[in-house]
């Protein structure tokens, strides 16, 4: 009987009318019950009194407390349909188990294509290094070729050029030849008239001594010596007259001469004009011959963008492999299955959740006053009860203290400055762990508790 019921039964027995039994003694032996129950009621709250104050010197509590662990939601990265559901309700999963599986036939299809992609794109990067091998050896060949067909051009231009320089000067000679046999001629014609001249003074003087042969009045050395001068004046114009003939010859040799060099010009600057035509054309052929290593630079331009292609090709395989990949849902960490809402046949859409997954690791975070917290450090111990385990003390230590207040990271955080301030205390969230698991405990995220921390 507590000291409440005391009061009960005394004051019923005061209120009541006095039995016709009882007497004096009785009513004394309750009074003196009913004081000694005061005063054990007494004794007892103040040694329950005490014993908390004296731990509130060294202990700060708070109720304001709740276990805390790590949520996982499980949800889907692609859309499509859902074929096989691996897990139930509350069910223990390790870490990388199998959850649930969407139809990868799309994926399967879309991994294919991408592959056949890379395929092509692989195969038109060989034709274009083939084409670049090909077109740098025929370019290089053909600006080989087109360089010594130029050189040759340029030497036959140049022994043209000597050709024609040799005609002028074969004609001037042949010219100057002819000028001077024409001269040879002119003077051998001058020396035929004077020879003619002098032959017919000589017949002259001949007759004139013929008419006087038979008389004395000329001596026979005198006839002798006219002869003999008319004999020589006959044998000078002959003479005279076979170097006119020669003369010419020599004239008409020097003139077939003037026309052979002539002709040799002639001949020598069509060569010319061949050997420069030619020239040119190799000029045209070396240009378009660099113009083919101009093809092969956009040849390896061609081979790079199929590098490119190949690069896009190889990235959409990877993409189309982790979207395979993503058909079948894993557990990121080992844990319980909560709040499970995908059913086999159901289509979902990516990002749905499907699930969430609660990890075996708890801690607790208690909520205490900005007062409590001067001589309150990481790592001092703590006592936890968990209000489902009444009795139960579980040993902890705190890890750490949360930098802000609860209200500051809400989601419409106390804006003093608006006018309206009324001063309250505020709490900041501390993070307990336990010291040990206790596998034969339920300890669950939501559950309340009553964290004490010794901080003396």
């Amino acid at each position: 009987m507590d000291f409440t019921e005391a009061q009960t039964v005394e004051t019923k027995g005061q209120a009541g009318a006095p039995s016709p039994g009882e007497g004096p003694a009785k009513n004394g032996r309750r009074r003196w019950i009913a004081f000694i129950v005061l005063l054990a009621a007494l004794v007892v709250g103040g040694v329950y009194g005490g014993r908390r104050y004296l731990r509130s010197l060294n202990w700060e509590s708070t109720d304001d407390a709740a276990i805390e662990g790590h949520v996982v939601a499980i949800s889907t990265k692609v859309a499509g349909q859902v074929i096989e559901v691996k897990i139930t309700d509350n069910q223990l999963v390790r870490e990388g188990q199998e959850l649930v599986i969407i139809d990868p036939a799309d994926y399967r299809a879309k991994l294919d294509a991408a592959t056949a992609a890379l395929s092509a794109a692989k195969a038109k990067k060989l034709a274009a290094m083939a084409n670049v091998m090909l077109v740098e050896i025929t370019a290089t060949a053909g600006v080989d070729q087109a360089q010594s067909g130029l050189e040759v051009a340029e030497a036959s231009v140049k022994a043209a050029e000597t050709q024609v320089d040799t005609a002028k000067s074969q004609l001037e000679q042949a010219k100057a030849q002819v000028a001077a046999a024409l001269a040879a001629v002119a003077q051998a014609q001058a020396d035929v008239k004077v020879a003619e001249s002098d032959a017919e003074r000589a017949d002259t003087e001949m007759k004139r001594y013929d008419a006087v042969r038979e008389t004395a009045a000329v001596s026979r050395q005198q006839i002798d010596l006219i002869e003999s001068n008319q004999r020589s004046a006959h044998a000078k114009l002959s003479a005279a007259k076979e170097k006119v003939t020669a003369m010419q010859s020599q004239a008409a040799a020097a003139k077939a001469t003037e026309a052979v060099a002539s002709q040799s010009i002639t001949q020598a600057q069509t060569a010319l004009e061949q050997a420069k035509a030619k020239l040119g054309e190799a000029r045209a052929k070396l240009r378009s011959a660099k113009s083919g290593k101009e093809q092969m630079e956009i040849s390896k331009a061609q081979a790079a963008g199929a590098d490119a292609e190949i690069a896009l090709a190889e990235a959409q395989v990877r993409q189309a492999e982790l979207q395979l990949s993503y058909t079948s849902i894993r557990a990121p960490r080992a844990g319980r299955i909560t709040r499970k809402s995908v059913e086999k046949g159901a289509y979902v859409q990516a990002g749905q959740s499907l699930s969430a997954i609660v990890s075996d690791e708890v801690w607790v975070v208690a909520n205490f006053k900005e007062t409590q917290l001067r001589q309150m450090r990481p790592g001092q111990k703590a006592e936890i009860r968990v209000d489902t385990y009444r009795g139960d003390v579980f040993e902890g230590h705190v890890d750490s203290i949360q930098s802000g207040t609860g209200a500051r990271f809400s989601l419409l955080p106390p804006e003093n400055a608006t006018g309206n301030f009324v001063k309250i205390v505020q709490r900041v969230p501390v993070k307990i762990v336990f010291e040990k698991k206790d596998e034969d405990r339920l300890l669950v995220p939501g559950m309340s508790v009553i964290a004490e921390v010794k901080v003396k």
